[in-house]
């Protein structure tokens, strides 16, 4: 074992290092303050997770690890995305027919500071997938006549950053893409609502890019400034992260504003453009073997607005985003619809999708917090649902409270009412009641 190895061991047994602040630079987001963290109740996701259990207080250089469970639970109370009979895939999209508890989230942050300036973090996220569209259960080969079911890893984030000052800092790897509030500052402990908006889930943005990211921020006055820009492979979509078919880049860049105008207020847009090219590789039997095809090739342009403000005991948080896609003529896959003689098959037309979510809370005593939510996604008529649960649209009304009895415990419970107008009547609404636990570690 490598002296180095050692090293880290003894570190991370030993409690490890806690890590420096680089500057006034914001360790991820635009949501991180440069100074003391602000309280873990005070927005649905304002402070990223590795903010609230690895505090930057030290130059040293060190390696920490930390991150976040979830356990959750589940009551569909009336309606459904699947008929009766059809439990398997209700279950799997979220929302059994019978009551279920679940482990949604178990992340772990690899965090080290490398020097002064110099930072890495890696964040997995350990799943039982494919669990439930798979069989995943074979030999266990440790213990006789015994059996197990394996589960997959999510990479959610992988990087290296290196910041030059407050203004600059430049980032190389797997990044989450920086837009709006939630899909950055994604830990459940940090977040109010027992699920992330479904603006988010359906990924009118990428999700996460690999490439390179640049952020920064200064201080005008009372007001803070800041960007980032980001240049990558693009959309992952279904390819490998590490593949670009398109040849092209991913370009993106958020802008934000945040002062303490009228308490605690800021403002953010986002901006993303870049051609997402599928390929289909041909079956290795033929000889010989055919070129690889085009499965679905399009150019998008996406945007988003957010806003954050924090009055005395009162909290607001708003996201808006808008996706546009245009198909290539080459990649211009088939869609199958159902007409008055049965089912077509015709060219899939370029489409659009917009939406956006609105979470109103309010600060009661000991740390208690009431909190309603309003979601909307709606789609042009081109848009091929590809497993969207509600292929027509989407509305929906949450009403819960989330209550913190330790800083990093929290326990969650709402009321979800979803409908999709013009959906098939066996799919057209849903109602259900959620709760979930979620610590850091």
């Amino acid at each position: 074992m490598s002296r180095q190895l050692v090293a880290a061991l003894l570190l991370t047994v030993a409690g490890s290092v806690p890590l420096p602040a680089l500057g006034e630079a914001a360790p991820e987001g635009s949501h991180s303050a440069p100074h003391t963290p602000e309280p873990l109740d005070a927005a649905a996701s304002e402070v990223d997770l590795d903010d609230i259990v690895a505090p930057r207080v030290s130059s040293e250089t060190g390696l920490r690890l930390y991150g976040f469970t979830d356990m959750s639970y589940s009551k569909v109370l009336g309606g459904g995305i699947s008929p009766a009979g059809y439990e398997v895939s209700s279950t799997i999209n979220g929302a059994p027919q019978h009551w279920s508890f679940g482990i949604g989230n178990l992340n772990l942050y690899l965090d080290g500071q490398l020097g002064a300036r110099a930072r890495s973090l890696a964040e997995v996220r350990f799943t039982y997938l494919p669990s439930g569209t798979q069989d995943t259960t074979v030999p266990d080969y440790a213990q006789q006549l015994a059996t197990t079911s394996w589960g997959g890893i999510v990479i959610e984030r992988a990087w290296v950053e290196y910041a030059f000052s407050d203004l600059v800092t430049v980032r190389a790897g797997q990044f989450l893409t920086p837009y709006g509030i939630w899909n950055v500052d994604h830990g459940s402990p940090t977040t109010i609502a027992v699920q992330k908006p479904e603006i988010t889930s359906a990924q009118l943005f990428p999700e996460r890019q690999v490439g390179v990211e640049a952020y920064g921020s200064r201080y005008l006055g009372g007001a803070r400034l800041g960007y980032h820009l980001t240049l990558s492979n693009g959309r992952i979509g279904d390819n490998p992260p590490f593949a670009n078919y398109s040849g092209r880049p991913g370009l993106g860049g958020r802008l934000f504003v945040e002062g303490t105008w009228l308490g605690e207020l800021e403002f953010g847009l986002s901006g993303y453009t870049g051609r997402y090219t599928e390929l289909q590789a041909a079956s290795p039997v033929a000889f010989p073997i055919p070129p690889d095809t085009i499965a679905t090739e399009y150019d998008e342009h996406d945007t988003a607005a957010d806003v954050r403000w924090e009055w005395k005991k009162v909290l607001f948080i708003s996201e808006a985003v808008y996706q546009r896609v245009r198909y290539s003529d080459r990649g211009r896959p088939a869609n199958v619809v159902i007409g008055p003689a049965g089912p077509i098959v015709a060219p899939a037309a370029d489409f659009w999708r917009a939406g956006n979510y609105a979470l109103a809370g309010y600060r009661l005593p000991f740390d208690v917090m009431p909190y309603v939510m309003w979601e909307l996604i709606y789609q042009s008529t081109g848009f091929n649902a590809g497993g969207m649960v509600f292929p027509s649209g989407f509305r929906a009304i949450v009403a819960g409270v989330n209550y913190r009895p330790l800083p990093s415990l929290v326990l969650k419970v709402q009321y979800d009412l979803a409908w999709a107008p013009g959906a098939p009547a066996s799919a057209n609404s849903l109602d259900f009641v959620r709760g979930q636990v979620a610590w850091a570690f």
